[in-house]
C-alpha cells in the first residue's frame, strides 16, 4: 500500500496528438501534458541491457503509483507516455504499457511504464 509519504517524484502525464508536418505533410503523433507535476512512487521493476548482433537495446520497466485521477482514468490509456520532472532524472520519458487499480479501489492508480530510449 503507498502512503503519501513514499512519493519520491514528480510526473507529467503526456497525451499523443496527431498533428499535421508543416514541411512534409505528413501526420505525426507529438506528446502534450494532459496533467502536469503529479505527485508519484516511482519504483523501477526491471532493466537491462540486451545484444543482437551490432545492435544493443536496453529496456527498464518502472511502475508509477500516483493518486487516483478521478476524471482520468477512463482516458489514459497505452501509449500515453510519462515525463520525469525530477531534477536529477529530467527529460527521461517513459511509455504506459498497462494500468492497474490496486485493491485501495479509488485511492491510487498504478502506471506501468516502459522507458523510451
Amino acid at each position: 500500500m503507498t502512503v503519501a509519504g513514499q512519493l519520491n517524484s514528480l510526473i507529467n502525464i503526456l497525451r499523443p496528438v496527431d498533428v499535421q508536418d508543416q514541411d512534409t505533410g505528413e501526420t505525426i503523433t507529438t506528446f502534450e501534458p494532459y496533467h502536469r507535476k503529479v505527485p508519484a512512487q516511482k519504483e523501477d521493476t526491471s532493466g537491462g541491457t540486451t545484444r543482437r548482433g551490432l545492435q544493443v537495446e536496453a529496456n527498464v520497466i518502472s511502475v508509477f503509483t500516483v493518486p487516483w485521477i478521478d476524471e482520468s482514468r477512463g482516458e489514459i490509456g497505452r501509449q500515453w507516455q510519462v515525463n520525469l520532472t525530477n531534477r536529477s532524472e529530467d527529460g527521461l520519458t517513459y511509455e504506459i504499457v498497462s494500468i492497474r487499480e490496486p485493491i485501495d479501489r479509488k485511492q491510487w492508480l498504478e502506471l506501468h511504464c516502459s522507458a523510451v530510449l
